[in-house]
């Protein structure tokens, strides 16, 4: 027993590990740094990136002349394709080092991916004096070789420079610059398909590489081969998770492809990636009301907006479900649900767009009183808020109060110049108050904005109609008929009115 009470195998535990705090308190910010940087090693072996990234970032703020430290973060960033960061990590391991081989083969590797070839070969001097014959080496001397004889537009000196690309290739299959050119070249070729085997060599070596899944997706979408090509955005969507142009171009695919089922199911993966963020849970609203039918719309709608916790979105998904019913013809029960998110106080209870929308409802089934009172109030509020501008215009218009629907109308083309419903409302106050030259401006504006849609083009044929302008109105409506080839409602109003659209002889 010790003279503390503690039995001698407690006591020498207790002894060691302060002997062990001890010396851990007197490592150096040098010793601590380098423990940081055999942490992030092995945070990168285990595949956790961020993990990895902090370790080194620790392992500098301890030790901001730790070139292992420098070198590890910058080997990292560059391996997932930062090439900023990369390059600020090896343009300060190089400036204390301006001989390290690594560090200037990268940065002559980052400066060679923008092509910049004369600052390419500065870097890479070091390399070709003291170690040309190193693969690393020969691939940026193949590089530069190639993009020369490029600019010089010398196919022997291209050929010859492809050749021994693929030379090194076969005994150094990870060199990225040599495969880079073989496969810039195959792209640019009759035969772009050509390059999709080098692609996926490359892959093979460097899986994580954005570049190279880039270039498989535009081989595969130039080859027409559409399932291939969704099902490599579909993988490149969660490989690389914050590529916004990856993300945008699947978004589209399935906004103009995809089944419901599986359209709603991509876009509730993108809200849950942007949880807080209104405009994507109303794209799910908006496109399970317009493309599902009405009871599923709702009864999904309903699941929605059961499955997020906070009024702010879950009101998203009711007030969505409201319209379902209104365009229903359950025009009651769609205001008193809209009324019911009112009265629950959410942050919708006051969102001026969502209080037009119950005011259009109410105008909708006659309660114009109570729809003009919330208008006034969204107004008063927030001045600048289109649907509503939009709705008190169009009661000034009913009312032949065409100068003050004006004024409305200008202040909604302020806030909202692209608005082309805005521009035909105001074209037809213009006509009305005996301005026809600007309501015909206004016209031609919607229809030029619209790329000539159907509505915008037979209104404005109809004003050309009206003041006399046959000939334009004629032409106004064959460019109609070509942006959209048998559309019903032109083709019946140019019966109707026993209008001409063969092309005028030239004067």
């Amino acid at each position: 027993m010790s003279p503390f009470g503690f039995t001698s195998k407690a006591f020498r535990i207790l002894v060691l590990a302060a002997i062990l705090a001890g010396t851990a308190s007197c490592k150096s910010s040098a010793d601590k740094a380098a423990d940081l940087v055999k942490q992030g090693t092995a945070f990168e072996q285990a595949h956790n990136d961020d993990a990895a990234r902090n370790a080194y970032l620790q392992a500098l703020d301890l030790d901001q002349e730790s070139i292992d430290a420098r070198r590890a973060l910058a080997a990292l960033n560059y391996r997932v394709e930062n090439m900023d960061a990369a390059r600020a990590q090896y343009s300060a391991i190089r400036d204390r080092l301006p001989n390290d081989i690594e560090a200037n083969l990268a940065l002559a590797e980052i400066a060679l991916i923008a092509q910049n070839t004369d600052l390419a070969t500065s870097y890479a001097d070091v390399a070709f004096t003291t170690a040309p014959d190193m693969p690393r080496t020969r691939g940026v001397r193949i590089a530069l070789d190639f993009y020369a004889a490029v600019t010089a537009n010398n196919e022997i000196a291209i050929q010859d420079a492809l050749t021994k690309a693929r030379e090194l290739l076969v005994t150094a299959p990870e060199i990225f610059t040599a495969r880079r050119i073989v496969i810039q070249s195959l792209m640019s070729s009759p035969k772009p398909a050509d390059a999709l085997p080098e692609i996926e060599n490359a892959l093979k070596t460097h899986p994580e590489s954005l570049e190279l899944n880039m270039m498989k997706l535009n081989v595969l979408s130039r080859q027409k081969n559409g399932t291939a090509a969704v099902e490599q955005m579909k993988f490149m969507y969660k490989q690389f998770p914050t590529n916004r142009e990856v993300e945008g171009w699947l978004h589209e695919w399935y906004l103009s492809e995809g089944t419901p089922a599986e359209t709603v199911a991509f876009l509730r993966d993108l809200a849950a990636r942007y949880a807080d963020d209104r405009d994507q849970h109303r794209q799910i609203a908006d496109y399970v009301a317009t493309h599902f039918v009405k009871d599923d719309a709702l009864a999904e709608l309903e699941k929605l907006a059961s499955s997020y916790k906070p009024r702010h979105i879950a009101d998203i998904y009711r007030a969505r479900e409201a319209q379902v019913l209104f365009d229903a013809w359950q025009k009651d029960e769609a205001v008193i649900l809209m009324r019911d998110i009112m009265a629950k106080g959410g942050p919708l209870s006051q969102a001026p767009d969502y209080r037009t929308n119950l005011a259009e409802m109410l105008d909708l089934i006659g309660r114009r009183e109570e729809a003009r009172a919330i208008v006034d109030d969204v107004l008063a509020n927030a001045p600048t808020t289109v649907a509503a501008l939009k709705l008190r215009a169009g009661w000034l218009i009913e009312e032949e109060d065409y100068s003050g629907a004006i004024s409305t109308l200008r202040i909604a083309l302020t806030a909202d110049p692209k608005d082309p419903a805005l521009m035909t409302m105001i074209a037809d106050a213009y006509e009305k108050t005996g301005t026809p030259e600007l309501a015909g401006r206004s016209l031609a504006d919607a229809v030029e904005l619209t790329q000539a849609g159907v509505k915008e083009s037979l209104l404005y044929a109809q004003f050309l109609m009206r003041t006399g302008d046959r000939r334009m109105a004629a032409l106004t409506l064959a460019n109609a008929l070509q942006a959209h080839p048998d559309n019903a409602e032109i083709l019946a109003y140019v019966r109707e009115g026993g209008i001409d659209l063969s092309p005028s002889p030239a004067p």
